[in-house]
């Protein structure tokens, strides 16, 4: 199989990685493909994570390009992202997160789909998502995307096409023409940008093979941030979601983030304020789009809600009643011991 000559530029974002990274930088200096740029972006880290980076390079010796870009402050990682992909100058982009790695030969195996036809933008590979040491596998099978309407079943219907930006090989010219970049200011933003890769995407392919392992750790972005900063994230994402829904395929759209919503409201209402007014407009989408069941349901979720808050608020008052007489028990035992000592 000869794919010498055809560029795929590796973005690696950086911040807080230090017990990972090494491993993560390995796994692109082991690839059995070799002609890849890797850039690394700084995002402004305080620990020795780019120390690491500087150290496995020095000590290749190979046709790998490497090269490191710093944020002179924390941008984030969409703007982290951003920065790899306009520095650039590969064919095609893959963007690996820092606290994870690759299989040896995940960039060979990709880029051999993305040759078969020059129409193809994108491929996707399995990955496995590692948690406290456990391994779950997440198998999609192959799949050849044709149209848009393939994509869209196979995101919103099937979900066979991952949310996530990382492990996915993507035609450079592609992301470039149709203004593919994250979000900047938000955490999550691998849904929004789904959302608009969805709105393009007409060609690619599903590779059955595992190129991806996915490590959750305690204070990655999503579980370390406060749920505020989550919440009002949310909030951006799907206010953005509900104001630029895809003409004639509202419903299908509206439908496909129905599940994730609620989930999040439902999670993070106390935190957020905004996602009321969040609620209201999707409501208002699904009246406006005819979608019934849709509006039941999400009428549903804010009763549950509301039913849950004030259950939450007759436990506090339940408490403080509870607090009041033992209190006032403590007091009449103290009166009782005084007087038996006078």
């Amino acid at each position: 199989m000869e794919t010498k000559g055809v560029k795929v530029s590796i973005i690696i974002p950086v911040y807080q990685v230090s017990v990972y990274i090494e491993r993560c930088i390995k796994s692109v200096l082991n690839q059995t493909y070799q002609d890849i740029e890797c850039i690394i972006v700084d995002d402004a880290t305080y620990d020795d994570s780019i120390e690491k980076c500087e150290k496995c390079i020095k000590e290749y010796n190979g046709p790998i390009q490497f090269i490191i870009i710093h944020h002179g402050v924390n941008r984030g990682l969409s703007a982290t992202r951003n920065t790899g992909t306009k520095s650039a100058s590969g064919e095609y982009l893959y963007y690996l997160d820092g606290d994870d790695y690759i299989s040896v030969d995940c960039i060979e195996k990709l880029v051999s789909y993305a040759l078969e036809d020059e129409t193809i933008e994108m491929v996707q590979g399995n990955h496995i998502r590692i948690c406290d040491g456990e391994e779950e596998i997440k198998r999609m099978g192959y799949v050849r995307i044709a149209d848009n309407d393939d994509a869209r079943r196979l995101f919103y219907d099937l979900h066979h096409i991952q949310v996530y930006v990382w492990n996915k090989l993507l035609k450079r010219s592609f992301v470039v023409e149709n203004h593919l970049y994250c979000k900047e200011g938000i955490i999550n933003e691998d849904d929004l940008w789904s959302f608009y890769l969805l709105k393009c995407l007409r060609n690619a392919y599903l590779c059955d093979s595992v190129t991806y392992y996915y490590h959750i750790r305690p204070n990655s972005i999503m579980t370390g941030s406060d749920g505020v900063c989550v919440g009002n994230s949310f909030v951006a994402i799907y206010n953005e979601i509900l104001d630029n829904l895809s003409e004639k395929k509202e419903r299908e759209e509206l439908y496909g983030h129905l599940y994730t919503f609620c989930k999040r409201y439902l999670v993070y209402f106390k935190d957020a304020a905004a996602l009321s007014g969040t609620m209201d407009l999707y409501k208002k989408r699904a009246v406006q789009y005819r979608c019934w069941l849709m509006a039941s349901i999400l009428i549903f979720v804010y009763l549950f809600r509301f039913i849950r808050k004030s259950i939450s608020i007759l436990q506090k008052l339940k408490n403080i009643r509870l607090f009041i007489v033992k209190e006032r028990q403590f007091m009449s035992l103290q009166n009782q011991i005084f007087i038996s000592n006078h």
